[in-house]
């Protein structure tokens, strides 16, 4: 399987050694909430964070250390666009060897070289603040996009309500100002329930993208509670990834 080798300029004996499908599989589930990145190497690794566009979705995820290979260091942080950077490792192929340097970003790949500009420092950095959901439960994502195309089957709707009961997950969609409509169920069998019952109300365009984004097969810890955010983690390869959805208002409209 080919790997991808990060070779930073700043520090030339730090190396990165990766799975290169999984990090592309990674930036791409990223790239579906946000738009760019604030990149802040720490002494667990690469801490990769930022708000959508549209302040509903955030996303906090992690390239883990032992990713590195002998020389890592904590050196300043960084921003990237996340689609630039994913089309450059794209158009790279599976092997590749990339080197940050002040102000661009190098792919190189045989013969191919290409070379990226780095964003201006985010102004203000979003950290997903941190919440005490009482609500658990560990599923498939394929489970997951079952329940979101039977719920939103006709493509109409705008909010969904999940909710935890003692034997199974529901997932309520409606309009704004109809009754709810559709009413899909994962079963407990299907999932690995840690605790607690509730609802929450979500905008359900939001939640479509979140768990489209999320590669088949992956296993998905899903915390939520009444009026409070929705956490979705998973991992991709060595990256760790929350993806946040903030609740919404009862009495909110399109």
């Amino acid at each position: 399987m080919g790997t991808i080798i990060y070779s930073i300029s700043i520090h030339p004996s730090m190396e990165l050694t990766m799975d290169s499908k999984g990090l592309k599989a990674a930036f791409k589930a990223i790239s579906t909430q946000v738009d760019s990145l604030k990149v802040v190497p720490d002494e667990l690794g690469w801490r990769l964070y930022a708000m959508g566009a549209d302040k509903v979705s955030m996303v906090d995820a992690r390239i883990n250390v032992e990713a590195f290979t002998e020389g890592y260091e904590v050196w300043p942080g960084f921003c990237v666009d996340v689609k630039v950077f994913l089309d450059a490792l794209a158009k790279a192929g599976d092997t590749a060897k990339v080197e940050l340097g002040e102000g661009y970003l190098v792919i190189r790949s045989g013969s191919l070289r290409l070379v990226r500009p780095l964003l201006a420092d985010i102004e203000q950095v979003i950290r997903v603040p941190k919440v005490e959901n009482t609500i658990e439960a560990m599923l498939s994502v394929d489970d997951m996009m079952d329940i979101a195309a039977g719920a939103d089957s006709k493509g109409k709707y705008q909010r969904c309500r999940l909710r935890m009961m003692e034997d199974r997950l529901e997932m309520e969609v409606s309009e704004y100002q109809d009754p709810y409509t559709t009413t899909v169920v994962i079963p407990k069998e299907r999932m690995t329930l840690m605790g607690g019952e509730g609802s929450c109300l979500y905008p359900l365009h939001h939640l479509l993208t979140m768990i489209s984004a999320i590669p088949k097969g992956t296993q998905v810890d899903l915390c939520f509670d009444e009026n409070s955010l929705l956490e979705m983690r998973f991992d991709v390869g060595h990256t760790d990834i929350l993806m946040v959805l903030c609740p919404q208002v009862e009495e909110d409209g399109p």
